[in-house]
């Protein structure tokens, strides 16, 4: 009675042959629901419970092959092992990295090269508006001085050395000293802007020029 249950239980029970291809790898293991199923197992008809079942296979250098099976019961399936794919050795996986810390490099060789060239155009920048500032104290002395000397000799005409003996006179000795003070100062800040101009435009950062090669792209920078 016991070996008639058996062999009805027997007949009920779902069957998983795995099967491997002809060029497979050394060190190749198979799993079966995280179980290792041994070489003696392969191409063998295995009873296993109903319900899903997953199968992997690894081996050394190889991408790992995994793929789920559901057997009912009765159901006998045959499970074949494909030939693994080479996985990516490590120098190949650090290539791409050590490219693009190479472009990093090259693109923040250049934005410095640009950083440069935009900070000395922006110190000329400024040492030419000081020039300018230079300039128009320059004019603005030289009109003063023009302006001095115009009321100093028509005040020497009615007055006599620094006696005056009416008001044109003494207006015009006042007018005299106010634009000689202010060609002074004038002429003054005209000096001081100079000597800044100088400064600013004699230590702008000099002209230099980079090139980068990279994937794809070449880039280009310089400072004038």
């Amino acid at each position: 009675m016991a070996d008639e249950r058996a062999a009805a239980l027997v007949a009920r029970l779902p069957r998983l042959t795995i099967l491997l291809n002809a060029e497979q790898e050394a060190g190749l293991t198979v799993q079966r629901d995280g179980a290792v199923v041994g070489s003696a197992q392969w191409g063998t008809s295995i009873p296993i419970d109903p319900g899903s079942h997953v199968i992997e296979a690894t081996a050394p250098g190889r991408k790992t092959w995994q793929t789920t099976v559901t057997l009912t019961e009765g159901k006998q399936v045959s499970i074949m092992i494909p030939r693994l794919q080479r996985a990516p050795t490590a120098d190949a996986t650090k290539l791409p990295a050590k490219s693009s810390a190479s472009d990093r490099s090259a693109s923040t060789e250049s934005h410095q090269a640009v950083s440069g060239s935009g900070s000395g155009n922006v110190q000329r920048g400024f040492a030419l508006a000081v020039g300018a500032v230079a300039l128009a104290g320059g004019i603005t002395g030289t009109v003063f001085a023009l302006s001095s000397k115009s009321a100093h000799d028509r005040a020497e005409q009615v007055c006599n050395g620094r006696t005056c003996y009416d008001q044109l006179g003494v207006n015009l000795k006042a007018d005299a000293v106010r634009n000689g003070n202010a060609s002074t100062v004038s002429f003054a800040i005209a000096g001081a802007a100079l000597a800044g101009c100088g400064l600013l435009w004699f230590t702008a950062p000099k002209s230099s020029a980079q090139v980068g090669v990279g994937p794809g792209n070449l880039q280009i920078a310089g400072t004038w």
